[in-house]
């Protein structure tokens, strides 16, 4: 299952887009938790914990070219400022209070 409504901006009040993400969220860890057939095992990243080494998972190659691109073609890609606000309250948060101890390592 893909939540095709992540596959491209959403045109919405910034309001309806956070209830739209928490309830995917939402979705996708229920369904994470109670179906086998929700996501292969492969799909997601995964870390040796022996080593720390983290093992991409098939999610990355399944990006494609193409898909970059049409984000990139869509519009002036000019967002509001209340885009902006909302963008800069997740850096702030993810760098801040909700970050977690191992994300520097991971992403850097």
């Amino acid at each position: 299952m893909k939540f095709r409504l992540l596959e491209k901006p959403i045109s919405l009040h910034p309001d309806k887009v956070d209830l739209i993400i928490v309830a995917i969220c939402s979705i996708h860890n229920w369904l994470r938790k109670t179906s086998n057939y929700y996501i292969r095992r492969d799909s997601v990243d995964t870390e040796d914990i022996n080593t720390g080494e983290i093992i991409p998972g098939t999610w990355r190659s399944e990006l494609n070219d193409q898909s970059k691109k049409s984000l990139r073609q869509m519009g002036s890609n000019n967002y509001s400022r209340r885009a902006e606000e909302i963008r800069n309250q997740y850096v702030e948060y993810f760098n801040g209070d909700g970050s977690v101890s191992w994300q520097d390592k991971v992403l850097f």
